[in-house]
């Protein structure tokens, strides 16, 4: 038998055979120095030796000197399997190499699969796919980004099982392709809003969308609420059917609040009635802060009332459509997120024969009034739109008769007469 003793902190040791031919049997404890940090380390493995091969279960561990304490401490664990008849690595292994721990698996003493890259601060720092020679085929960083995708690649398309990790080394999705690099069956699919993520669960069919999916929002790399889905169609079109319910905004304000709308889909088109939610991710607290009327033929077109929210998502507005257009007066407030009324901020009139929008913000009412008050006989104002469906113009007030004024449109540097309209606000 022979012992040995490796400085103070670093033991080890085992047995050979009475044979003399250097045959390890029996529990052996091994050690390895390494250099981290300006300082000699240690990490010690410890299993057994069978005729001289390692089998069954092998414990890994780092042990690291600690400059705050002037001492030595058990920083990285690891380990796994050895078969019992050839000694070859199998099954899950958590390996140290210096300070990263690569984690994946082994078959018949070969490394396959996906394999993860994990520093001292158990962040994800990289994600390595080998085939089943043991070959590296892609290899993923997360330097540049917060979330890493992972699998094989074969003629340029990503083929079999593929997953997506954060930062943080949560597993956040994936799914698998076929030889094709077409999704095929359950997937877990990523958006990404804001800083919050969203999660969809469903089938995948040939690269397409099928039956039902639900979204999920996360906070914290955590599944945390359900907040809706709905279904497609079975013959892989990916065309929606039935009551859905969509995320359309976060909020992050001083609460975590959302946006989500809410109503049915006809032949992938939306009809009837859709209500717009604002929603409180604490207490789940659900309140209706608009939504209207699609046409009930398929063509997705808004009719009548409506209190929507603008592209920011950051006022509502309130007015009404007709034919899938904006038409007559539209009141604009500010989204609030407590129990407050949502406060006016503007009002519109749009000309719906001329398709063009006239707006006072009441911030500059006062302003206007003391100009046209002080004898000045015209004042420029640039009208931004609304939809995509209104132009950009210049509007000019020639005349100031009452609350009516008289407007000329200028459009390719022409000026086009318009009638008398009212000029909203207080």
């Amino acid at each position: 038998m022979k012992m040995y003793k490796v400085e103070k902190y670093a033991s080890g040791g085992g047995s050979y055979d009475e044979g003399g031919g250097n045959i390890k049997i029996g529990m052996w404890v091994e050690w390895q120095k390494i250099y981290i940090n300006h300082f000699n380390n240690y990490i010690t493995y410890n299993g057994e030796y069978k005729n001289g091969q390692k089998v069954g279960r092998w414990e890994i561990c780092l042990i690291q000197f600690n400059k705050e304490s002037n001492n030595w401490k058990k920083c990285v664990s690891g380990g796994g399997s050895y078969d019992e008849v050839r000694g070859l690595k199998i099954g899950k292994w958590v390996e140290i190499v210096s300070e990263i721990s690569q984690i994946g698996e082994y078959l018949n003493g070969k490394k396959v699969g996906i394999w993860k890259d994990i520093d001292n601060e158990n962040k994800l720092i990289a994600c390595v796919f080998y085939g089943f020679g043991g070959f590296e085929l892609n290899r993923s960083m997360t330097y540049y980004s917060y979330l890493l995708e992972i699998g094989n690649i074969q003629n340029g398309k990503k083929v079999g099982k593929w997953e997506i990790w954060s930062r943080n080394n949560e597993f956040m999705g994936g799914g698998s392709y076929d030889e094709g690099g077409l999704k095929i069956g359950r997937w877990i699919d990523l958006d990404k809003v804001n800083s919050y993520k969203q999660k969809n669960i469903g089938l995948y069919k040939y690269g397409k969308k099928v039956g039902q999916w639900d979204s999920w929002l996360l906070h914290g790399d955590k599944l945390n609420m359900k907040i809706g889905g709905g279904s497609y169609d079975e013959e892989g079109h990916e065309i929606k059917f039935g009551m859905w319910i969509e995320l359309d905004e976060i909020f992050i304000y001083q609460n975590f609040r959302y946006i989500t709308q809410k109503g049915e889909y006809k032949n992938g088109y939306k009809v009837g009635r859709w209500d717009i939610n604002l929603i409180q991710f604490e207490n789940k607290h659900n309140k209706r802060i608009g939504g209207g009327f699609y046409d009930q033929e398929g063509y997705g077109k808004k009719i009548g009332q409506w209190i929507e929210l603008d592209e920011k998502k950051k006022f509502i507005l309130n007015g009404e459509y007709k034919n899938g257009y904006k038409v007559g007066r539209w009141d604009i407030s500010l989204i609030q997120c407590d129990n407050e009324r949502n406060k006016l901020m503007q009002k519109i009139q749009i000309l719906s024969f001329e398709n063009v929008l006239v707006v006072e913000d009441h911030m500059m009412k006062e302003v206007m009034k003391q100009r046209l008050g002080s004898g000045f006989r015209y004042l420029k104002i640039k009208a931004g739109t609304i939809s995509k469906q209104l132009r950009m113009v210049n509007i000019i007030m020639i005349k100031k008769v009452g609350i009516w004024v008289e407007v000329k449109i200028k459009r390719n540097n022409q000026y086009m007469k318009v009638k008398k309209i009212i000029i909203c606000g207080n």
